[in-house]
């Protein structure tokens, strides 16, 4: 029973202590600037990223004068390396009917060029850059760009054969625009 009440003695003596060093902070004003700073202070903005859609206008250098293709793709993105073949087969097609098809790749150039040679793809223009600046949220990505850089289509994803056919009739039925 002794050392109950040494106990009882003891939190009540510590609860005491505890009061009065809150009671000190409250009244110094110092409580709100410790305890609540965060509170007070509003979060951080996170920046909004713009996805790609159509009749957007792409910032340079995809303003060219004329309808265009973007390819992006990422290293170590599986749905990109599965789509290789596809790419090969619009390359090709790009090639014969004149079209212009861009790359567009994260992190260096080096690396970019490094990927697409071991993946037998030679795009004839390569660029790169932070791909969510670009408005690519997702990889791979096919963007079909008007003159003036609007966009006219995206597309996201390991495509399904209805949409290769699709981004292949867009090369083979248009030549140029302007």
């Amino acid at each position: 029973m002794k050392d109950l009440a040494k106990l009882l003695e003891l939190f009540a003596n510590l609860s005491i202590l505890f009061l009065a060093i809150l009671g000190l902070a409250v009244a110094s004003g110092r409580f709100s600037a410790f305890f609540l700073a965060d509170a007070n202070r509003p979060l951080p903005s996170v920046p909004s990223v713009r996805r790609v859609t159509p009749g957007q206008r792409l910032p340079k250098p995809f303003d060219a004068d004329r309808q265009h293709l973007i390819v992006a793709l990422q290293l170590g993105c599986r749905f990109c390396d599965a789509s290789l073949p596809f790419y090969a087969r619009l390359l090709e097609a790009a090639r014969s009917h004149g079209f212009p098809v861009s790359a567009v790749l994260p992190g260096s150039s080096e690396s970019a060029t490094a990927y697409l040679r071991s993946a037998s793809l030679s795009f004839p223009d390569v660029k790169t850059m932070s791909l969510p600046d670009l408005g690519v949220l997702g990889t791979p990505t096919v963007i079909l760009v008007a003159p003036g850089g609007i966009v006219k289509a995206e597309w996201e994803g390991r495509l399904s054969p209805q949409q290769e056919a699709e981004v292949l009739h867009v090369v083979r039925a248009v030549r140029e625009v302007r």
